[in-house]
């Protein structure tokens, strides 16, 4: 074998070598790796798929602890479904965290590649769920992540977008729950949309409704049975939305987004919270 044969193929199990150290690196957060983070390295490294994930970031301080996981390149270009790994991942580094170190602040980030780009987080115990997955081969329903996320006490806040292109009122049953305080979701103008009366702790409600097949004028006396709703928030054109039956005494803030609004309108939202500030943003959304 000639000099420069072995010279290149030294070059090459180097270069080999070299790409699966940063690799690795990348994967296992070694970049970000102190000493007094090892625990909390050891939790991630712990929970995280190598194949789709690397640690972007960790960070502890006496008030908090922040892990950020991002999803590799080239799964993300190739439009593979990781959801799960990436939804999965974070609860189980947030719950165990939460036992470790208990009286801290505790995020948890994961999703997209890009310095932005997280399609899901945790902080402190609000759940913000974002996804690009919209069809039938999403790995997480909108079904499956209520039933789960429901089972985690330590969840009192839920804002969700785009879960398998579903919307609220495709759901037949959520379990009943009193620990979510805040709850912000989508749904098309629906009469089924009463099914988040299992929502029976809800402090703060933020609906947003969109066109769908249905011409359905939505009657929205659902909203009586949240006895501790205190602010509300919707989205949608008033003129889809019946607030006849619909009586709202303890509503201290009642926000709508939508169209043109008439006086009579007007005058209805202010008969119907009697109680509250109300705000009135229109031409913000006029679905």
């Amino acid at each position: 074998m000639s000099k420069t044969v072995k010279q290149f193929l030294i070059a090459g199990i180097i270069i080999v070598v070299g790409i699966i150290g940063i690799y690795l690196s990348m994967a296992f957060g070694l970049f970000y790796y102190k000493s007094y983070t090892k625990d909390v390295h050891k939790v991630v490294c712990d929970n995280i798929d190598i194949r789709y994930q690397w640690i972007n970031n960790i960070t502890v301080t006496d008030e908090m602890v922040h892990v950020q996981l991002s999803q590799r390149i080239l799964p993300n270009l190739m439009k593979m479904e990781t959801d799960d790994v990436n939804f999965y991942s974070m609860f189980n580094i947030y719950n165990t965290l939460s036992e470790m170190y208990e009286g801290k602040k505790i995020n948890v980030l994961a999703g997209a590649t890009g310095s932005n780009g997280c399609t899901m987080s945790i902080y402190s115990g609000k759940l913000s769920y974002y996804s690009e997955c919209n069809d039938d081969s999403c790995v997480i329903s909108m079904e499956k992540l209520l039933d789960y996320v429901l089972s985690q006490k330590s969840i009192f806040s839920m804002e969700i977008e785009y879960v398998a292109g579903q919307k609220l009122d495709s759901l037949l049953y959520i379990p009943e729950n009193t620990h979510v305080k805040h709850f912000r979701g989508p749904s098309y103008y629906s009469n089924n949309i009463s099914v988040i009366t299992a929502f029976q702790g809800l402090e703060s409600l933020d609906l947003a409704f969109y066109p769908g097949e249905s011409s359905d004028i939505v009657d929205m006396s659902f909203l009586n049975e949240f006895k501790n709703l205190q602010e509300l928030t919707i989205r949608g054109n008033i003129k889809r939305f019946d607030f006849s039956n619909t009586e709202l005494p303890n509503i201290k803030k009642f926000t709508f987004k939508t169209s043109t609004v008439s006086d009579e309108e007007k005058a209805l939202l202010y008969e119907l919270c009697p109680s509250a500030e109300i705000v009135i943003d229109e031409y913000s959304h006029a679905c």
